[in-house]
């Protein structure tokens, strides 16, 4: 599991019922999901070449960037039975405490996993922290996001938007890690 989360106590839906409620859709979850995911993975990928150097997929699921993008990810999740229908590398971990050193990732995915209501600088302060500087977030959020609450959180994490994109239901950003 996660070490403890570097940013205080996380809000909302606690890690483990989350995990146990993705658990309990993984069988279905890609047919239930993928014609929704699947224009919002392709809008992020065709926004920017991929980068160089190994890449991140948080909140990963069941691995759908991975397999739309053909990218070599490492997929994390919360939930291990989600993870268990992603190819390649995969690490159970909460994205608000990831288990990783400091600027290892090139690239850093984000594809609708932050759902929860509240701040959402913690996982994206965490996401700057195992970016390399000037490594590429692509991060998809829901409609219903207030935008301005989304960019604050955004550049508060230390990042700079490079792109916003309208991805269907989802708002879309590529921003580049700042040096720490």
């Amino acid at each position: 599991m996660s070490p403890p989360a570097r940013h205080g106590p996380r809000p909302g839906i606690s890690p483990t019922a989350l995990s146990a409620a993705y658990a309990r859709h993984a069988p279905s979850y890609d047919a239930d999901f993928f014609d929704q995911q699947r224009p919002k993975i392709l809008g992020l990928a065709a926004a920017a070449r991929a980068e160089f150097g190994p890449a991140i997929d948080l909140g990963a699921g069941t691995g759908l960037v991975a397999r739309l993008t053909g990218r070599a990810v490492v997929s994390v999740d919360l939930c291990a039975p989600m993870l268990g229908f992603a190819p390649g590398s995969r690490v159970v971990a909460d994205m608000w405490a990831l288990p990783f050193a400091d600027a290892v990732f090139a690239e850093a995915w984000c594809v609708t996993a932050l759902i929860d209501p509240g701040d959402h600088r913690p996982p994206l302060l965490e996401a700057a922290r195992v970016l390399q500087p000037g490594g590429l977030l692509r991060l998809s959020v829901l409609q219903t996001m207030r935008p301005e609450t989304v960019e604050t959180a955004i550049i508060s994490a230390g990042f700079v938007i490079t792109h916003r994109l309208v991805l269907g239901v989802d708002r879309g950003f590529l921003a580049r890690a700042l040096p720490r």
